[in-house]
């Protein structure tokens, strides 16, 4: 006859001692001497349990030595079937791996969709996306633990599916559900073929199931502690077939009382799970002749555990349950705690020196912590650095998955090769991960090679059938060196990749494709590599990491092993075959997890609400307390939605149950929490932040507002718990609220520099608490301490150079002076104006950006100048005046079509891109679409001016020539003599050349083209940051023996969209428009006239220059000397001594910019007006870390009608 006994209490209550209180006595009484005792818990508390079980079993029974006990085991339900069975000739059947069934229906979905799609439904556009084999799997073995059958799922004669919808009026969701589950219990059906041969989980609880009625079992005893939740069908078969074979059972229930049959509690009570599962159990003993009921063991018979604040913790979340709220504890004493924080970092960090400062000052072990919070992964990026610096042992209770580890993202990539046709980024991501490395080239040389290799590919757009050609060959005249290290990598690829990946086309069985996969990683030395990391991690002494590696490894074989006994033998085409191992080895690694085993038994524990805890712990940390998680909504994600579960269930028969719908587990949630917040005997923490990690606000939990109102602990004034903290803790602050910060010294000396800092900027004091803690830190690190504090007083400001290096890194040879000259062009020095210190990086150091996959706006801009300069030569060739081109558009087709030629073979590396990427192709496209454009207005605007070209991409100064420039000649430099006795050259090219004749004489315009809209500056022109057009003039009139320079202006290269309101006017008008040019011109209405026919008419409207008739006077250096034409804006007007005053302006700017270059000036500092500042568009921001609060600008504070009023001033020699 056996029995079944509660025990039956509160949360608060010691149940595992009466349990182990029965256990002694049984132990101790000759009649039961052969009998086994077996005590069950959760897996994952386990060795826990044991050890604590058999220290108290010693201490009780008076062993002195040391204990063994064989007749008491402490197992789960899983080890208790390996213990009863490992003998058992059916439990020695292969077995199927935790992976096993999710690559078996990678397989069938797999197989589903190659032959017949359509059999996948409502399911077919889901079965491509990530974790839907997953989902799949995970509602085949939920259907497997709930005793449901495949046949259950159709809508059959007394199937579970009939049987609901005899309850249910018919509807059209009912067909969509129906549809469901035919496709689910199609592949579950074949599932179950697959796997007949082999043992899963669920088939090992049905042989438990068997081998608890062996008779053997009427001389077992059995415990069972810690299952709060509900079981599920097959654990609560093996329950009940412990109760009624075993010679006796006990089971211990959090709960408030023994509720009578039928007598549920109201499902919002905080016990009803706990009562539900009471009921199932006596319900089926009642139904049982050999079982006897023995009263419970309630809670007036069990010790308490926990002191009177966390019984008052327990009164109100019961209270709380049913939507009650209890009086106010007044007797508070301490033992529940609670902290608020500005971040969940801070929140982290404040725990970690909780805890570090109650085991240094209340005798407290690391092992005495208990840390939990809903869901780990909002902290899992943070805790483990924190508690390193904290210097705090830690253990994660929380499964990693393996699917993002290097061998497998190594793998997969290995196969997009082959699928994807070798990208050269699947190629980056399988070396990248640097587990397939040539072994006769050292690791570090070769992963440099690897990096390079991928700067050139992106460069040129390389990839696809490149990476198995014989050498890459020089695109754009790159090094020797380069070549031949880039082929170092083309050639491991196409030597050792390629092989391997050609060798799938002839494999036609899972066996062959699995040996060929693991004798290519061996070959490679893949398993040497992982066996080296894990040796790099020991000598570290990170053992956690250590067996990382060898677990992903023997994952891996294991998988390979079970992939062949399930399918190897099927023989498939080779491209089918490997896109089923794909999703095999993809769904098989996403379900697979890392298995963890604690570094030291001293450690603080971390882990989540949901998982069960032993309750041993002193000290209890409930993380995260806020009202997204705490508590939780629950909702359904699988492949069926609550309400779909919920209609199954109307069907279920007795021995048949579903985990809890998304109503019953959210009514658990206060179960759960309040199972979390007393696990600890002596303290509890709540902790909250009130930001997430992406700074959106968070809120408070209920659970921790009620309880800080319950305790006393809450500031009904300010509506915030007393223990919240200040996102920064003030200079003045006494010692007691500088406790939270005080961990280990590094820790500490960050908060006190923080703290410093605050200090320095509020020019307040520092409190004695804070003074005192400086002292300390002082003692104990000194270098470290005195190096920190130094930086209160650290400006990020740059250190010039020497004067003498400065013409070494920056001079060029003149003469006999190896350094004489600074020699450079006049973007060069605007750069300066920009900011010094980016003129040093880009020009002294000549750091470059990255190339990308992208045709840049300077090579774009390369393109268009090629393009308009070789047209701009032919039509002078053909001796045919470009106006004309305006009514002959085949020949006007024709030089366009020359150019563009001419200017794609001179851009090598662009065209090279343009064949491998669709991208820059188009971007190609496009810029022929703006060179045609731009032929027809140039055409267009010589209908309306007298100026005509005369210099094309004209070089001035040494070293600018270039093939194709005929000879050209070159003009002479702008030139200056330094302080130094060191030279300035300024060297460059100018677009164009045009020249206008009038009855005055020559005149000379510079015409300079721009891929954007560009407008000329006075503001800018006169603090250097626009030097170009002035430099220009000044190097045209230099060179001029007779004329003038009489303006220099923007020409807008674009192609643009015409709009709706165009089509009512002339589109040449629109064209030309859209056009026109910008600049700084001379305000002689003759020149302007000459310039653009558009002014000459009754009304006069530039149609070349943006010059109209004069209309309201404006402020600026807009009108003609006659006052009968006006410029618009970025235009400027200005006379002959203004221009001459502007240029030499700007060659006093160029001789001290070169002047402070040669003399080291590495400045960081800016310019800034208004809301555009030299840091827009710098390809070095990161290096410059610039602070906008606490770093400077060059700020520019004159204005146009300030500026006007100087150089008028200076101009009538009234200097002041």
């Amino acid at each position: 006859m056996g029995t079944l006994q509660f025990v039956i209490g509160k949360a608060s209550r010691q149940h595992e001692a009466a349990l182990v209180e029965d256990l002694i006595q049984r132990l101790q009484d000759p009649k039961q001497s052969k009998d086994r005792f077996f005590f069950l818990v959760p897996n994952h508390i386990k060795f826990e349990t044991e050890v604590r079980i058999l220290a108290t079993l010693q201490s009780r029974l008076g062993y002195r030595e040391q204990y063994a006990q064989s007749r008491v085991q402490i197992l789960s339900f899983s080890r208790l079937a390996w213990y009863l069975l490992k003998n058992d000739p059916a439990y020695q059947s292969p077995r199927l791996s935790k992976m096993g069934p999710v690559m078996l229906v990678a397989q069938i979905i797999q197989q589903l969709k190659q032959t017949n799609p359509q059999q996948l439904g409502i399911f077919q556009g889901e079965s491509d996306r990530p974790g839907f084999v997953q989902a799949v799997t995970e509602q085949i073995i939920a259907f497997q633990t709930a005793n449901l059958t495949p046949d259950d799922l159709i809508d059959q004669p007394d199937s579970v599916v009939a049987q609901a919808l005899q309850s249910q009026h018919q509807s059209p969701s009912q067909e969509i559900w129906l549809e469901k589950l035919r496709i689910i219990s199609q592949i579950y059906e074949r599932y179950l073929t697959l796997s007949a041969d082999r043992l899963s989980n669920v088939d090992i609880e049905d042989l438990l199931v068997q081998k608890l009625h062996d008779p053997q079992a009427s001389h077992d005893h059995f415990y069972l502690d810690r299952y709060t939740g509900q079981f599920s069908a097959k654990e609560q078969a093996i329950v009940e077939a412990m109760i009624q074979n075993g010679a006796s059972t006990m089971m211990s229930l959090v709960a408030d009382r023994a509720y009578p049959p039928h007598e549920l509690p109201d499902e919002h009570n905080l016990y009803y799970q706990s009562a539900a599962q009471y009921q199932r159990l006596i319900t089926f003993v009642d139904q049982q002749t050999k079982v006897d009921l023995l009263p419970p063991i309630m809670a007036a018979q069990l010790p308490l555990r926990v002191g009177n604040d966390l019984l008052a913790v327990e009164t109100w979340m019961e209270a709380q349950a049913q939507f009650q709220t209890p009086e106010v504890k007044v007797d508070f004493q301490g033992q529940v705690s609670f902290l608020v924080t500005p971040t969940r970092l801070a929140e982290v960090d404040q725990i970690a020196a909780k805890i570090r400062q109650l085991v240094a000052t209340k005798g407290y072990r690391y092992r005495d912590f208990l840390i939990l919070t809903r869901h780990l992964a909002s902290y899992e990026n943070i805790i483990e650095p924190i508690f390193k610096r904290h210097q705090i042992p830690l253990f994660i209770d929380h499964q990693r998955s393996m699917a993002n580890s290097p061998l497998v993202t190594m793998i997969e990539a290995l196969f997009k090769i082959k699928q994807n046709y070798y990208q050269t980024a699947d190629v980056m991501q399988l070396l990248k991960t640097e587990l397939l490395t040539p072994q006769d080239v050292e690791h570090a040389t070769f992963m440099e090679a690897v990096y390079q290799t991928e700067n050139w590919c992106l460069k040129y757009g390389q990839g696809g059938k490149a990476w198995l050609r014989k050498a890459w060959q020089p695109i754009a005249n790159e090094s020797a060196d380069l070549m031949i290290t880039i082929n170092q990598v083309r050639q491991y690829i196409s030597r050792e990749i390629a092989p391997f990946l050609d060798q799938l086309d002839q494999i036609t069985t899972g066996r062959e494709l699995a040996t060929a996969l693991y004798q290519f990683l061996v070959q490679q030395g893949v398993d040497q590599a992982l066996l080296k990391w894990s040796q790099a991690a020991l000598e570290a002494g990170d053992l956690t990491l250590m067996e990382q590696p060898q677990q992903v490894w023997q994952t891996f074989c294991n998988l390979l092993d079970e992939y062949v006994d399930l399918v190897g033998e099927l023989t498939n085409e080779p491209k089918e075959l490997l896109e089923e191992f794909i999703a095999m080895i993809e769904a098989a690694f996403g379900a697979a997890e890392y298995s963890q085993i604690p570094s030291t038994l001293d450690q603080v524990m971390i882990s989540e609400t949901g998982m069960a805890q032993t309750n041993q712990r002193s000290v209890v940390i409930m993380m995260g307390s806020t009202d997204d998680v705490m508590p939780e909504i629950k909702t359904t994600t699988g492949l069926l939605s609550d309400p779909d579960l919920d209609l199954l269930r109307q069907g279920l028969k007795a021995d048949q149950f579903l985990p809890l719908s998304d109503v019953a587990r959210s009514n658990h949630e206060p179960f759960i929490n309040y199972l979390g917040m007393l696990s600890g005997t002596q303290r509890l923490i709540m902790t909250a932040a009130q930001l997430s990690g992406d700074e959106s606000e968070l809120t408070l939990s209920p659970y921790l507002i009620g309880l800080a109102q319950h305790l006393g602990q809450w500031d009904s004034n300010h509506q915030m718990v007393l223990g919240t903290q200040p996102a920064q803790i003030k200079p003045q602050a006494e010692f007691e609220q500088i406790l939270p910060v005080i961990s280990t010294p590094a820790v500490s000396m960050a908060y006190l520099l923080a703290t410093r800092r605050l200090q320095a900027d509020d020019q307040t004091w520092l409190s004695d608490g804070w003074q005192s803690l400086a002292v300390e830190l002082n003692q104990l690190m000194p270098g470290r301490y005195q190096h920190l504090m130094a930086s209160l007083d650290y400006h990020n400001r740059t250190t010039n150079l020497p004067a003498p290096l400065a013409v070494k890194l920056y001079g060029q040879p003149l003469g006999d002076d190896s350094h004489g000259q600074l020699m450079g062009s006049v973007s060069q020095l605007q750069t300066f104006y920009q900011n010094p210190y980016e003129y040093f990086l880009k020009y002294g150091l000549r750091l470059q950006p990255r190339d990308e996959l992208e045709i840049s706006i300077d090579k774009s801009g390369t393109f268009f100048h090629d393009v308009m300069d070789q047209f701009m030569r032919l039509v002078k060739q053909q001796s045919v005046d470009l106006a004309d081109l305006v009514d002959d558009e085949a020949l006007l087709k024709t030089l366009t079509d020359q150019a563009i030629q001419v200017a794609k073979t001179k851009q090598v590396s662009v065209m090279e891109l343009a064949k491998n990427d669709q991208v820059a192709a188009y971007q190609v496209y496009s810029m022929e679409k703006v060179a045609r454009t731009m032929t027809r207005i140039l055409s267009l605007q010589a209908q309306h001016s007298d100026a005509r070209a005369v210099a094309m991409e004209q070089p001035f100064g040494p070293r600018v020539t270039r093939p194709g420039d005929d000879n050209q000649v070159v003009l002479t430099p702008l030139q200056q003599q330094l302080p130094n006795g060191k030279v300035v050259t300024l060297r460059g090219r100018i677009d164009r050349v045009d020249q206008v004749v009038t009855d005055q004489g020559t005149d000379y315009i510079i015409v300079d083209y721009k891929s954007s809209k560009r407008k000329f500056d006075l503001i800018d022109a006169y603090v250097g940051t626009d030097l170009q057009m002035l430099a220009y003039l000044d190097v045209v009139q230099q060179n001029l023996s007779n004329g003038r320079a009489a303006g220099a202006i923007y020409l807008h290269l674009s192609d643009p969209q015409y709009k709706e309101t165009d089509l009512k006017k002339n589109l040449t008008t629109v064209s030309l428009e859209n056009h026109i040019y910008k600049g700084i011109l001379l305000n002689q209405e003759a020149f302007l006239t000459s310039l653009d026919d558009g002014l000459t008419s009754k009304s006069p409207k530039g149609l070349v220059i943006d010059v109209n008739k004069l209309g309201k006077p404006k402020p600026g250096l807009n009108r003609s000397e006659q006052n009968n034409f006006q410029a618009k804006s970025g235009t400027s007007l200005v006379s002959p001594d203004q221009l001459e005053w502007l240029i030499k302006r700007n060659r006093w700017l160029i001789h001290q910019a070169a002047s402070e270059i040669l003399a080291g000036n590495v400045a960081l500092f800016p310019v800034r007006r208004g809301a555009h500042s030299g840091l827009e568009y710098s390809d070095y921001l990161d290096i410059y870390q610039f602070d906008q609060m606490l770093d400077r600008y060059r700020e520019i504070t004159i204005d146009e009608d300030g500026l006007i009023k100087k150089m008028q001033a200076e101009l009538e020699g009234d200097h002041e």
